[in-house]
């Protein structure tokens, strides 16, 4: 994995690199563990793409009549076939800030201090012996790992990726085909948002999901 700086990040999502390490974007890892799950233990997280060892409270929305669920319920993916799976508004719509990301707000911060913005960003929880669907998301994603355990995984076609929960944001490659999974027995939590930055993954993007 590649270690970069803040300043780096809109160089890197030029390449097509599956990951890199912001080093100098780092939280205290116990003060944000604690706000997450004080934030979980007073919002219900919801199944996320009809998985029910996968769920997800939403940080932003599009809707003002849903706003924690918005980006949550949507279903935005290719599918090993490049097939396009239901949902077709561009990320760029949720973009507004509940109150729950607005505790959170020391988390985008760093970022939009970039002049980079974070669509449809989430708090994603995966059980413990869980995988993902094989899936494409052509953006780039803004990670945070809040509670992790070693059997967790990134998995691209010939490349396994871990994301320890060090405090530090990552950025991840979602232009290729991957899915991730969670083979240990405790849960692993992750704040997740799209990047305002553009993909070139396989080079066969839908333009409709992503203009």
């Amino acid at each position: 994995m590649k270690n970069i700086l803040k300043n780096q990040i809109k160089e890197f999502c030029k390449s097509t690199e599956l990951c890199a390490r912001v080093e100098d974007i780092k939280f205290d890892i116990e003060t944000l563990k604690n706000d997450v799950l004080e934030i979980v233990k007073t919002n219900d997280l919801i199944s996320k793409d009809k998985q029910s060892s996968y769920k997800a409270l939403g940080l932003q929305y599009r809707k003002e009549q849903d706003q924690y669920f918005d980006s949550v319920k949507t279903i935005r993916y290719i599918d090993e076939n490049h097939k396009s799976i239901i949902e077709t508004h561009p990320a760029r719509l949720w973009n507004i800030w509940n109150d729950v990301g607005e505790k959170l707000k020391y988390v985008y911060k760093p970022i939009y201090e970039l002049n980079i913005e974070l669509y449809r960003t989430r708090l994603l929880l995966a059980d413990g012996d869980y995988t993902s669907l094989k899936h494409i998301d052509y953006d780039w994603r803004y990670h945070v790992p809040i509670k992790t355990n070693k059997e967790c995984f990134l998995e691209y076609e010939n490349e396994k990726i871990h994301l320890p929960a060090d405090g530090h944001a990552y950025i991840v490659n979602a232009g290729f085909m991957h899915s991730f999974c969670n083979g240990g027995s405790t849960p692993r939590y992750h704040y997740c948002g799209i990047l305002s930055l553009s993909n070139r993954g396989d080079g066969l993007k839908p333009p409709q999901l992503y203009d």
